[in-house]
């Protein structure tokens, strides 16, 4: 089996398919996958990588899911411009994501999660895919996957309320005055409204409203230093 076995940065999986030629029929959905294990405890980057595609070669296959979605980023592993093996009938024309973790119990949480968030929503909007066009392993085939916590409910509210802001702009959530700084999808609050005017003070008017939900989906990062 031939895989790209490359770890991306969140920003670098946006560049990534930014510039990526998906063919001539590009995958029209989404379909999500949990691992069971390796768990998030489990994982060990590439070394984990190799042993899942031993994994699927011993199985016979010549291809697998597309993507991995762990701790230490987002993982790329099938080619997302052909077919993978990963859904049964769902494997025509889909990008298959394996979450990393057992979510039977639980939702995925902290770092998993917004790797998954963020991976679902670029691949969103560079294929033009609508939120409802996302399926579940368990949608072709009779299994639990990805977990019966994660719903179709629950995933549609989670990318509902996510964004990726792009680097170095100003959001703000609209009923509120602190601003923040947003640098890889994560923001910065700006101490006060002296240290705004000092390093945006022509940028007031490229501040983005963003709904509380929206904005509490960003990462906060450590304040930035006041010039006071």
């Amino acid at each position: 089996m031939n895989i790209i076995g490359k770890c991306l940065s969140p920003e670098e999986f946006k560049e990534y398919i930014t510039n990526k030629f998906f063919g001539f029929l590009p995958a029209n959905k989404i379909v999500l996958h949990h691992t069971s294990q390796p768990t998030p405890e489990q994982w060990e980057g590439e070394k984990t990588i190799q042993n899942l595609k031993r994994f699927y070669e011993n199985k016979g296959r010549s291809s697998g899911p597309h993507l991995f979605v762990a701790p230490d980023g987002i993982w790329l592993f099938y080619d997302m411009r052909k077919n993978g093996t990963h859904a049964g009938g769902g494997n025509w024309r889909s990008i298959g994501i394996e979450m990393v973790g057992n979510y039977q119990h639980s939702v995925p949480m902290g770092i998993v999660l917004e790797h998954t968030l963020y991976a679902i929503t670029a691949l969103n909007e560079e294929l033009r895919l609508e939120l409802e066009d996302i399926k579940f392993h368990k949608d072709y085939m009779t299994t639990a996957c990805p977990g019966d916590a994660v719903t179709k409910e629950w995933i549609i509210k989670e990318l509902k309320n996510y964004k990726i802001i792009p680097d170095y702009f100003l959001i703000k959530e609209k009923t509120k005055k602190s601003v923040f700084f947003v640098k890889n999808n994560m923001k910065y609050p700006i101490p006060d409204w002296d240290t705004f005017m000092f390093f945006w003070g022509d940028r007031t008017k490229d501040i983005i409203g963003l709904e509380e939900a929206e904005i509490n989906q960003i990462k906060t990062g450590k304040m930035l230093p006041s010039i006071k």
